[in-house]
């Protein structure tokens, strides 16, 4: 908040720009966060389920239930995996394809976990 001088009430008013800005630089933190969280989900599907090298050479959006690359025994370790590496516990009615079925959807999932636990 900045003094309003200019209307000279002695009042305190908000700053537009500097609230912007703030909002601007939380949502750069929000986004680095969503990517660092994909990262480390395709480096564990990549290394886990995909037996690669770590490389993921799938689309966020590609389907691991439709392409094959997931089945029930894939999904209990990739939940282990979120709760471990997150510090997230999965429900057993949020084992649901809209946030297990794809890198993103499972981005998506972890992130709304977090921002609960948070906020």
């Amino acid at each position: 908040m900045i003094r309003n001088e200019a209307a000279g009430s002695g009042r305190w008013r908000k700053d537009r720009g500097l609230a912007v800005s703030i909002d601007v630089q939380r949502s750069a933190a929000v986004g680095d966060a969503r990517r660092e969280i994909a990262a480390q989900i395709q480096g564990y599907i990549a290394r886990n389920l995909l037996f690669s090298d770590g490389e993921f050479d799938l689309g966020d959006d590609v389907s691991f239930l439709e392409e094959g690359i997931i089945d029930s025994l894939g999904v209990l370790e990739l939940v282990s995996f979120i709760e471990k590496q997150f510090g997230v516990g999965v429900g057993d009615d949020e084992l649901i394809p809209d946030n297990f079925d794809s890198v993103n959807s499972l981005t998506s999932f972890v992130c709304r976990k977090l921002h609960r636990a948070v906020g």
